[in-house]
């Protein structure tokens, strides 16, 4: 763990001064709390707070779709990772659960749209979304899920250090703000290598998938499907919804079945 603390190219201070406050709170950003980015060799970007409160650890990846982040914050393969977004602005068209990539059914413990990842840093998060399918806001979405976010940070000059330095373990939070103790949880966080994350993403006993499971809100853009003629078992490590998906519209019925991920091989 690195001991050499740099500041990212964000603010040099983590609290937004008291003029700061009083514009966003008569935007639609309304008021928020400081946030902090730190990664593992010391980098530190310094923002605002745009999820639920609190403190998180994972693997600093990022993405670079221009829409879709929904289907990002839902798919497995980003379990145990925090994952920034390279397009300037995110959640300006909302969220509606039903495009949640996820194929886990949902349970008592654990809704079907809850996401896989387990931090999110963004330029900008609109808290005003704009689209007739929207249900819900991104930063509703945060906060209902547990999910801390930051904004504010110079998503270019991240993806930069993390393109030509490699992924890094990293630690978001909205209470604490101290360095060395930020550097102190980092290093005693579990890292990817080792860590079974297919338990957290994957069904737990085998369930069908079929035409008829297809959200609703879907059929604007799909022809009716054909009977089904096939059989397919497809092994769950983590599988996204809209590979089922994609599978039963041309008549197929999926059997999903949970494994575990052994080397890049799954097993039951």
């Amino acid at each position: 763990m690195a001991n050499n603390h740099t500041a990212g190219a964000a603010a040099r201070t983590f609290a937004p001064s008291e003029l700061c406050q009083r514009m966003l709170a008569k935007t639609s950003k309304g008021t928020c709390g400081p946030c902090i980015l730190y990664l593992e060799d010391g980098t530190i970007f310094y923002g605002r707070a745009c999820g639920a409160e609190g403190t998180a650890t994972g693997e600093v990846c990022f993405n670079t779709s221009l829409e879709g982040y929904f289907e990002v914050m839902t798919d497995p393969s980003y379990a145990g990772q925090i994952v920034t977004m390279t397009y300037p602005q995110i959640g300006n068209y909302g969220i509606d659960e039903t495009d949640v990539q996820s194929a886990f059914p949902g349970d008592d413990v654990r809704p079907a749209s809850a996401p896989a990842m387990r931090g999110m840093i963004v330029r900008d998060m609109c808290a005003t979304p704009s689209n007739w399918r929207s249900a819900v806001s991104v930063p509703e979405y945060l906060r209902a899920h547990g999910i801390v976010a930051i904004e504010g940070v110079d998503t270019r000059a991240l993806v930069r250090h993390l393109r030509d330095n490699g992924s890094k373990m990293g630690i978001i939070s909205t209470e604490i703000f101290d360095v060395d103790e930020l550097a102190e949880r980092l290093a005693a966080a579990p890292t990817l290598v080792g860590e079974n994350l297919v338990k957290t993403v994957s069904c737990p006993a085998p369930h069908e998938f079929v035409a008829v499971d297809l959200p609703a809100t879907h059929d604007f853009a799909l022809s009716v499907a054909a009977p089904a003629r096939h059989k397919v078992v497809a092994y769950d490590c983590g599988v996204k919804r809209g590979i089922l998906e994609g599978w039963s519209a041309p008549a197929a019925t999926l059997l999903s079945c949970r494994g575990i991920r052994l080397r890049g091989r799954c097993s039951t």
